[in-house]
């Protein structure tokens, strides 16, 4: 809803956004939650009736897929320092072909940089990974994550005080419109608009301003249209029994000053 909402031009989208965000957070991990009963005849009520009892199903079957005291956990493969436990839940790794497994480690685990010959899908099912730049880029640290519960003031206070602590800071990625506008308050509130760099990762008409006047680098626009689409098709295909894939590529444009005015651009941003 939200998504169609932004493509058709609601009103005051990021508004529409945030209380919904909110009101689902709210309600998260009730499990004694109950779905309202339909209206007779009501197509859309036995869709939405559906779709519930198929999540709340697929989520109570998954929170007993392999429980970790039910798994086999041996030393990690030599390509892992000491100190990491695995347990392979389907496949091989040492053969060919699709193999999933999972794996623990103590706290302040480090790996070294490597790289991978394959594309991997990774989930963090507790605690905190975090990714560095390896040997391309040595001198460059990666500070830890400011979480802003969607306020942006929070976030530009965040931005601030990190700079206050890192004065050489030289750049930082807002995960979504409320930290990258923060994050372009709070450059421009310490002096340092256009020396550190920041990276938007949603693309309201707000965002699209700081980029022309140069207070944010880039945005990645998601492509609503394509998520609304996909959304309805993969509700349907859930409700009449049919495979559903367990990840869609809904796409995502990268915008800049070079870019920012062209229509085939400009269609990805945000109706305010």
């Amino acid at each position: 809803m939200v998504k169609f909402s932004q493509k058709l031009g609601f009103k005051g989208y990021p508004g529409l956004k945030y209380p919904i965000g909110e009101s689902l957070a709210r309600g998260g991990g009730d499990e004694t939650a109950q779905p309202h009963e339909p209206v007779q005849d009501d197509p859309h009520a036995a869709v939405a009736e559906a779709l519930w009892r198929a999540k709340s199903q697929a989520e109570a079957e998954t929170r007993l897929l392999n429980p970790p005291d039910k798994l086999e956990w041996k030393e990690g493969p030599a390509s892992l320092p000491k100190g990491a436990m695995m347990a392979v839940l389907e496949g091989d790794p040492r053969k060919e072909g699709p193999f999933v497994f999972r794996v623990k480690v103590p706290d302040g685990y480090h790996i070294p940089a490597h790289t991978h010959p394959k594309p991997e899908r990774v989930t963090v099912i507790s605690g905190t990974f975090k990714l560095a730049m390896g040997e391309l880029f040595p001198g460059i640290e990666v500070l830890e994550t400011q979480f802003n519960d969607d306020d942006a003031n929070k976030a530009a206070s965040q931005l601030q005080a990190v700079f206050a602590r890192n004065p050489d800071l030289a750049g930082v990625f807002g995960a979504n419109l409320f930290s990258a506008i923060g994050a372009a308050d709070g450059v421009k509130a310490v002096g340092k608009s256009g020396e550190i760099r920041v990276v938007a990762f949603d693309a309201p008409q707000r965002i699209v301003d700081d980029i022309k006047s140069g207070l944010i680098d880039m945005a990645i626009a998601q492509h609503p249209a394509e998520i609304g689409y996909y959304g309805v098709v993969t509700a349907y295909a859930a409700v009449t029994g049919q495979s559903v894939p367990t990840d869609i590529g809904t796409g995502f444009t990268v915008m800049d000053a070079s870019n920012i005015d062209d229509p085939e651009v400009r269609q990805f941003v945000y109706s305010d």
